[in-house]
């Protein structure tokens, strides 16, 4: 295995110094800056530097010195894969709500469900950068080729929001169920600033008033007469990751799985500890 990785990187580097030696014949009198910059990351790359760079580093130093050298990029070698988080409690600025007394109660809460989809893109799309500009600084890249790097990256987030027409804010006593139609008129239950169950509509199947504590229009938490947990489609965040760069497009799946890990640990030392502390990711 380290033979095969060190006849790899050999390859590489015989593979760009073969293209800045063409350059240089095709511009005998000047060495462009892209050029010089490739040199720079090459000699970074060599043997007596490579132990000065963290591993995890290596593969954002190839990408880069194959992209500022102009090779990077080529449509044949596009690759996308999958991502999908899950294992996570539900923030409430993950859920929406169009009614005026539930957004004063939560503020937090998003007014709509455009609102709550961007902000779990925004959260996403922010972390896989970051992540990607900590290890490009890490291995001393400048700015304009991480630029290069997350140019050549497409990232896609999907997420439904979960409705809250109505919610209840840290109850203790049983909660009144709305007699409009059920889906229309659910009421989220919130415990500070996680929805961690919904109480349905008087529309909705369930237990008979004579079986109901308070009857059949009551939510009673203690007994969990009426509630649902949350529907699982609310509590998946899925996308995709793809790549125009022809290095980048190399990397394995455990490579872009460390990369989805590392967000999910910058995600959790924010103010979404308690959220995602147990999420898990999976990239396929």
């Amino acid at each position: 295995m380290g033979g095969a990785r060190r006849m790899f990187w050999r390859n590489f580097l015989m593979m760009s110094s073969s293209t800045i030696a063409m350059r240089q014949k095709k511009k005998r009198h000047s060495v462009t800056p892209i050029v010089f910059s490739g040199m720079i990351l090459l000699t970074m790359l060599s043997l007596g530097n490579m132990a000065k760079v963290p591993t995890r580093s290596l593969p954002i130093l190839l990408l880069a010195t194959g992209a500022v050298l102009g090779c990077g990029t080529v449509p044949a070698a596009s690759r996308t894969w999958r991502f999908h988080v899950t294992g996570f409690s539900l923030p409430v600025a993950m859920a929406f709500s169009a009614d005026a007394a539930a957004r004063a109660q939560v503020p937090q809460i998003s007014p709509n469900s455009g609102s709550a989809e961007a902000f779990v893109k925004r959260l996403i799309i922010q972390g896989v950068h970051d992540v990607l500009e900590q290890q490009g600084r890490a291995a001393g890249l400048p700015d304009f080729v991480i630029t290069t790097i997350l140019g050549q990256l497409g990232i896609n987030v999907f997420y439904t929001p979960l409705p809250c027409p109505k919610v209840s804010v840290d109850p203790t006593e049983p909660i009144m169920r709305d007699p409009a139609n059920m889906m229309s008129r659910t009421t989220c239950v919130i415990f500070g600033n996680t929805v961690t169950t919904t109480c349905l509509g008087e529309g909705a199947p369930g237990i008979p008033a004579a079986a109901a504590p308070g009857g059949a229009n009551m939510c009673v938490l203690d007994m969990a007469v009426h509630f649902t947990p949350i529907p699982q489609q609310h509590l998946l965040i899925s996308g995709t990751l793809t790549t125009s760069n022809a290095i980048m497009a190399n990397w394995s799946r455990g490579m872009w799985q460390s990369v989805v890990n590392r967000v999910l640990r910058m995600i959790t030392s924010r103010p979404f500890e308690t959220h995602f502390a147990t999420a898990v990711a999976t990239v396929t």
